[in-house]
């Protein structure tokens, strides 16, 4: 894969997140100092558990309702470029959020058109950690997707839950689970600090979630070499411990089945036999 390279990031970014407000506590200084970024929604944001959308009367009306507070919020970093995956042709309901597991060769049949038509020069996505399944998702569908247009991944972490730290209540935040050499702290200026407050803000429909991060934290890396195959740790994960319907050893099932599918898919092409075009 092409070298990691600061100016890349800092170019034209395909900013690839699962779910409206992931993007504002991972990047939302960082989007600021994008040149050309791109935000790209792997969900619609909207569980089918009406514990999320009861109080708004349909998940259709949930699903709406963060689709306004993402566009309101990305306009206060100026990012006027981004897109549901969701809003594709005959795929309403197929990204759905914590489901996103579910649908990878859909999610990467999109996310390849995103690239196709953007050429961006670098991908930015989220850490393997075992927080959120579909943030989980999104590393993977980056891993694999940078790979085969040979496009540099950078990820952030958001949180987990750590079996190693003992007394701790409820999820790490804005660390990576396992630390490296190449992690870059970003520090916004005062006017960087007040807009990604401001955007933040706009998520009234996640309660008080600003109080558990700390806005002015931001750390990205390239990303490191993972084992899809298997859950981030060994230990209980987070959304395991939240007794959400999934397992780790679910998800991880269905993400060896894809990376199996997709390298398949690249054999047969490498050994498919040339074309009558590529022979004039």
């Amino acid at each position: 894969m092409r070298k990691h390279n600061l100016a890349d990031l800092f170019g034209r970014t395909l900013v690839l997140v699962a779910h409206p407000d992931d993007e504002c506590i991972a990047a939302g200084t960082l989007l600021q100092r994008i040149h050309e970024p791109h935000v790209l929604y792997t969900t619609d944001g909207a569980p089918r558990d009406e514990y999320f959308w009861k109080r708004y009367g349909s998940r259709e009306n949930y699903r709406q309702l963060r689709r306004a507070e993402c566009t309101r919020a990305l306009a206060h970093v100026g990012v006027s470029h981004f897109e549901f995956i969701a809003d594709a042709r005959g795929c309403h309901d197929l990204f759905i959020d914590q489901w996103l597991f579910k649908a990878l060769p859909q999610a990467a049949e999109q996310i390849a058109h995103r690239i196709e038509r953007l050429q961006p020069d670098a991908i930015f996505t989220l850490a393997y950690e075992g927080g959120h399944p579909d943030h989980d998702s999104c590393s993977l569908l980056a891993s694999v997707l940078g790979r085969e247009y040979d496009i540099p991944v950078w990820e952030a972490p958001l949180y987990y839950r750590a079996p190693s730290r003992e007394g701790e209540s409820g999820p790490l935040k804005q660390e990576f689970l396992l630390a490296s050499d190449s992690e870059i702290h970003l520090s916004p200026s005062q006017l960087q600090m007040e807009r990604k407050a401001a955007m933040c803000r706009e998520y009234v429909s996640q309660g008080d979630f600003l109080r558990y991060f700390q806005l002015e934290v931001e750390v990205f890396r390239p990303q490191v070499t993972y084992d899809y195959a298997r859950p981030p740790h060994a230990g209980l994960l987070n959304y395991e411990a939240w007794r959400w319907p999934m397992t780790g050893m679910e998800v991880s099932a269905e993400f060896a089945k894809f990376i199996a599918s997709r390298s398949s898919l690249s054999e047969i092409r490498a050994t498919a036999p040339a074309s009558q075009d590529s022979k004039l």
